[in-house]
């Protein structure tokens, strides 16, 4: 009878014990881990965010300096560290395991810099510049103060940024939102679209991609867009008041209400088109708008609401 109360108790004791972890060695693969509580550790002090990812999800957050900051984890692989006032990520690829994640939360101000293969980033509300070199992956970009880098293939978003903005790309589109100051983007094959657009001097290329500006105009900027045989399409906003020219070789242009040809030239084998808009700006007073295109379709009117900027959430 004592044997087998005996026996009972430990049955009953064994399957109220946690589970063990696998030992090293053990041929069962370890489960990935959950995510861990928020870690604040030396996050207070730091100015600057680089990202090193290969593959999964990283997101980086700004919040009030008085909070210090915030650091999650979930999935195997990650390597983080933090270097006097830099927090450094890393995810190599090839780690045989599901695709980790990064969530952190870091001073608001802090300088970030995203290097990805195929990762997917997110920086939200950081306020501070942003430099990224992406070969392949997405990047959403929102509420920081300027943007820079070369995108490769990777496709990028980006909202309510205060500064400029200069992008190299590939093949990787590009769709910008509510951007408060210059532009410089070369987008190779990839689209460009930019709403609600506000600098005094944009700067938009691609070969054959599909290009669209919106915007207001500044009446001493200097608008630059060219495509090779991409379609362009540039959406003045409904008060501005500006002029410019288009060169064609073999592409149409349409101009929308309140604009009218004033023009039309022949420069070599291009067609040289003169436009402005109804009323027309003053001699002292006209930004430089120039369309240049081989093939592409052309087609310049009004946006058709106010251009105006989102408050920050």
């Amino acid at each position: 009878m004592r044997r087998r109360r005996a026996l009972a108790l430990l049955a009953t004791g064994a399957a109220a014990l946690p589970a063990q972890p696998a030992s090293i060695g053990s041929a069962a693969p370890a489960a990935p881990p959950a995510a861990t509580r928020c870690d604040t550790t030396g996050l207070a002090g730091v100015r600057h965010v680089a990202v090193d990812a290969a593959l999964g999800t990283v997101r980086v957050g700004g919040e009030a300096a008085r909070r210090g900051g915030c650091l999650a984890l979930r999935g195997a692989g990650v390597r983080t560290r933090v270097a006097g006032d830099t927090l450094r990520i890393g995810i190599p690829g090839g780690t045989g395991v599901a695709a980790p994640s990064v969530d952190v939360r870091v001073p608001r101000g802090a300088a970030v810099r995203v290097a990805i293969l195929g990762a997917a980033v997110t920086v939200e509300g950081t306020g501070g510049p942003v430099v990224v070199r992406a070969a392949a992956g997405r990047l959403t970009v929102t509420d920081v103060l300027e943007l820079t880098g070369e995108l490769g293939g990777a496709r990028l978003v980006g909202r309510r940024i205060a500064g400029g903005v200069r992008l190299r790309s590939a093949t990787g589109p590009v769709s910008l939102d509510d951007v408060g100051g210059d532009l410089d983007i070369d987008g190779g094959s990839g689209a460009i679209e930019v709403r609600r657009g506000r600098g005094a001097n944009v700067a938009l290329r691609t070969t054959s991609g599909r290009l669209r500006w919106e915007g207001e105009i500044d009446l001493v900027g200097r608008y630059d867009v060219r495509s090779a045989t991409g379609p362009i399409t540039l959406a003045l906003a409904p008060a501005a008041v500006a002029a410019g020219r288009v060169e064609l070789l073999r592409a149409a242009l349409t101009l929308g209400a309140g604009l009218v040809e004033t023009a039309r030239t022949l420069d070599g084998s291009r067609t040289v088109v003169r436009w402005a808009t109804v009323p027309a700006p003053t001699a002292a007073g006209a930004a430089e708008i120039v369309v240049r295109t081989t093939t592409g379709a052309v087609r310049i009117g009004r946006a058709p609401a106010a251009v105006t900027r989102e408050p920050s959430p």
